[in-house]
């Protein structure tokens, strides 16, 4: 499986342009906005791009 893995990588990165998204996990705990959340995930790892994805995660209690 590990061969498998490396096969695809190596074929994701020759390709040109190279396909794919960026994916982002974003967790927004209880007492927070969802824009807050992410304005503060962004000043932190930097903005989204265009074709990024973003998986946003609610805490609703523990």
């Amino acid at each position: 499986m590990n061969n498998h893995i490396r096969r695809i990588e190596a074929l994701e990165v020759s390709m040109n342009p190279p396909v794919g998204r960026t994916w982002h996990r974003v967790v927004q705990h209880v007492g927070q906005t969802r824009e807050g959340t992410i304005a503060a995930y962004e000043s932190e790892h930097g903005a989204f791009g265009a074709n990024d994805a973003v998986v946003l995660r609610r805490i609703v209690g523990m």
